[in-house]
């Protein structure tokens, strides 16, 4: 059954009357937001699809980030991984081009989530469609927009508290994803991980610090405690379970 759906504003440039197009776009929220509900992720992602296209034709940018970045989200829920990733990293790009900074950090943590995602059913060896090469590109791509996300957000620290309290948690979590390293029957590679290792693990302890300052500073109460649990599996790792 088609859902009840509050009108809310159908793209960042539209007007108050409805055209034909934006009858279509609205037309396929409610399908969209429908199949969303029966969990039917793939007739919701494709009418989503189509409405993301109609505000390309329409030059909306801002509108088609944002569903950009939904159809990532039910990718993600339907683990879709590989389908989540295109769609992220289309949204991040508009958003880079045309300066939605909001958009971008949000789209940021995102891709950051999805390379941990993928990492652990890499590493679980269950998933034949995601290569090694995929995960590490990923790597590269979140590491490098989180910490983009963050250098955006200086002059803007107490607005976007929250935001860098999540930004610096996933940055520690990437570098700890870093610190798991397999042994190997080599001495050298194994006293070489060890190092790199070791490393990982102190950079991961150094953005959770800051964290934990910023979301003390801010009073993100839910942050803190997300920052300091962190903390305790980080210290749990590093035999210092005393801290």
């Amino acid at each position: 059954p088609i859902p009840f759906v509050n009108l809310a504003a159908m793209g960042a440039s539209s007007g108050t009357a409805l055209t034909t197009e934006q009858e279509k776009a609205f037309a396929y929220t409610i399908l969209g937001e429908g199949y969303l509900q029966e969990k039917n992720f793939g007739s919701a992602i494709e009418n989503f699809q189509k409405k993301a296209e109609i505000y390309k034709k329409r030059q909306d940018y801002l509108a088609v980030a944002v569903f950009l970045n939904n159809i990532g989200f039910l990718n993600f829920m339907n683990q879709d991984y590989l389908a989540a990733r295109d769609a992220f990293q289309e949204s991040i790009e508009l958003c880079e081009k045309y300066d939605i900074k909001k958009g971008f950090i949000e789209n940021s943590l995102n891709v950051a989530r999805l390379y941990i995602a993928m990492a652990n059913v890499a590493h679980q060896g269950n998933r034949s469609d995601i290569t090694t090469r995929d995960v590490l590109e990923l790597r590269d791509f979140a590491g490098e927009k989180l910490t983009k996300a963050l250098q955006q957000t200086d002059e803007d620290m107490d607005l976007f508290a929250k935001s860098r309290t999540s930004l610096n948690i996933l940055l520690a979590q990437m570098s700890f994803l870093e610190a798991r390293i397999s042994p190997t029957n080599d001495m050298a590679t194994n006293v070489a991980n060890a190092f790199k290792q070791i490393d990982q693990v102190l950079i991961a302890k150094t953005y959770l610090e800051e964290a934990l300052i910023i979301s003390r500073k801010n009073n993100l109460q839910l942050e803190q405690c997300q920052s300091l649990l962190a903390i305790g599996t980080l210290l749990r790792v590093m035999n210092r379970p005393e801290t």
